[in-house]
């Protein structure tokens, strides 16, 4: 038969276990704090291709991509079926997405319409109003013959 903790030690151990929650809580915020500090990492590095064009064009992803007829997208598209702020590319989680942004004519992905986000793999055809755009990670490949070569 055991004896039950005098109140003073039980005053102590619940003492103990509240420093040890509040130590604990401390140090998760610390190490989150420092996870902020330090930035978000750059995404991998990836691109789009124009497709079906004259002139092929060649466009180098950031974090986060704006696609559209406007002048202020990152990816400029002269094309009267592409709304102004038509679509988004982005990296998040550990993956690049797209995502429609409302558009009158819609985003397609390999021919599937883009309702919410969707993940992107390289190959993948984006269809932005009447413009093509094929995915790539990875660094772009090197273009043969000097200024009017094309792309690989």
């Amino acid at each position: 038969m055991s004896l039950p903790l005098a109140p003073q030690g039980l005053q102590l151990l619940l003492l103990a276990s509240l420093y040890l929650f509040l130590g604990a809580l401390l140090f998760f915020l610390w190490k989150d704090e420092r996870r902020a500090a330090r930035g978000a990492a750059s995404p991998p590095p990836a691109h789009l291709v124009l497709l079906d064009s004259t002139e092929p064009a060649l466009f180098l992803l950031a974090s986060s991509n704006l696609l559209g007829r406007a002048a202020d997208n990152a990816i400029c598209l002269e094309d009267p079926l592409v709304s102004a702020h038509h679509a988004r590319v982005s990296f998040a989680g550990g993956q690049w997405l797209v995502e429609d942004l409302g558009s009158r004519n819609g985003t397609r992905v390999n021919e599937l319409p883009v309702e919410t986000p969707i993940a992107l793999a390289s190959g993948d055809v984006v269809q932005v109003g009447g413009k093509a755009l094929r995915f790539s990670d990875g660094v772009p490949p090197a273009r043969d013959g000097g200024p009017g070569g094309k792309a690989k």
